[in-house]
């Protein structure tokens, strides 16, 4: 199932584009309707192509699937190239100028591929098919690690040419960024599941980021429950501890007005939200745009993720101290008022997803295990010279 999505973007000559497939099926990918009686990644492939050229995609010949196999690496098949990532693709030195990519919606998807490509040049989910719908599908099939190599751990459908009961292999999570996009969880190989497809090749680089909104990062460090405890705290305690060690990133950071920066966090009867005088957008730091209101960050979802911090980095499959529910109310854990650590526990979030667990995990941690936090403007300011 796929929800519509608004008119397509209009893409310039030369991007590369990328869609999860708005179909699915096992992993023997031979059985699907669109594998044309091929097998295996040449069979992942043809799918790819023949949904492109269902929906009037440009250079549909040059989609490949996001997939690995024994012989073969995603990374170096988005390059063109057969082999393994580890050999360089059968390089000399490994390529690193495959993409950008842009979803069918005009909202980028990756960077460049390079080194770190997996974990740090991810900008949004790849949850937008062909057709430029929403996918409803929380996994697609990849056999890939974080670093785009065959993952060797989990190897259960035979190449994609299998679908016993009771194997897996690793899938991607379609609301996820940074690491858990490529390997997020295993894929039962006779369960349905879409593909990725990418455009092979470079294309133009990514626009810089404009200076659209208030901006909302994940700290670069980790605290305790009590909150109070960290140096950037500058002596205060509970949500203001928050608020303060927010503020002082933003001002380490450079950013316009730090002083106006708060914790989405909340604390009993004080609900995260409430905390707010001014209403979104909020984008993160590279110009992408994580929710349109406080009501979006209240909805259960949000656009793209909270997971770069405000030196620049992206954050991978890490936690952040919300105290909050996926629909915005206090959690019933807050680390005794976010003054807590032993014998306490707290309602977090995971900072590489869209999902209400960008906000409410279902299980509280104990205030003992170190997590971020999201830090958002608070300002009368939409508009600022320098992001």
């Amino acid at each position: 199932m796929a929800l519509s999505l608004a008119a397509c973007a209009a893409h310039a000559d030369g991007e590369r584009l990328a869609f999860v497939t708005s179909v699915q099926g096992n992993a023997n990918l031979q059985t699907w309707a669109d594998a044309n009686g091929l097998s295996g990644l040449a069979a992942a492939d043809r799918i790819c192509r023949q949904r492109a050229t269902a929906a009037g995609l440009a250079e549909a010949d040059q989609f490949v699937a996001w997939m690995s196999d024994s012989n073969d690496d995603a990374y170096c098949r988005v390059h063109g190239l057969p082999g393994k990532r580890s050999a360089n693709c059968g390089l000399t030195q490994l390529p690193t100028n495959a993409g950008p990519w842009w979803r069918r919606d005009g909202r980028p998807f990756a960077d460049v591929a390079s080194a770190s490509f997996t974990t740090d040049a991810i900008l949004n989910p790849l949850n937008v098919t062909e057709l430029n719908t929403v996918s409803t599908a929380p996994l697609a099939f990849t056999g890939t690690s974080p670093l785009g190599a065959r993952d060797t751990i989990f190897v259960g459908c035979g190449d994609w040419t299998a679908a016993t009961s009771g194997t897996s292999a690793a899938g991607g999570r379609t609301t996820s960024t940074a690491q858990a996009w490529s390997l997020g969880r295993l894929v039962n190989c006779n369960s349905p599941a879409p593909l990725y497809c990418l455009q092979r090749g470079s294309g133009p680089a990514l626009p810089k980021a404009a200076s659209r909104g208030r901006v909302a990062f994940v700290t670069t460090q980790t605290y305790s429950g009590d909150l109070g405890a960290s140096v950037e705290a500058q002596g205060q305690t509970g949500l203001a501890a928050a608020d303060a060690i927010c503020q002082t990133q933003a001002q380490a950071a450079a950013l316009p007005r730090p002083t106006t920066y708060r914790a989405w966090l909340s604390d009993t009867g004080v609900p995260a939200a409430s905390r707010f005088a001014n209403d979104g957008p909020w984008y993160r730091l590279d110009g992408q745009r994580i929710a349109s209101s406080l009501q979006q960050l209240q909805s259960g979802s949000i656009e793209t993720p909270i997971n770069l911090d405000a030196a620049g980095a992206y954050v991978q499959n890490f936690g952040a101290w919300t105290g909050t529910t996926a629909s915005g109310t206090p959690g019933t854990a807050n680390c005794s008022g976010w003054t807590a650590t032993t014998g306490a526990t707290g309602t977090y979030g995971v900072v590489n997803t869209t999902l209400a667990t960008w906000t409410q995990e279902l299980t509280p941690l104990a205030c003992t295990l170190p997590q971020r936090l999201y830090c958002l403007a608070d300002n009368d300011t939409l508009f600022a010279d320098t992001f």
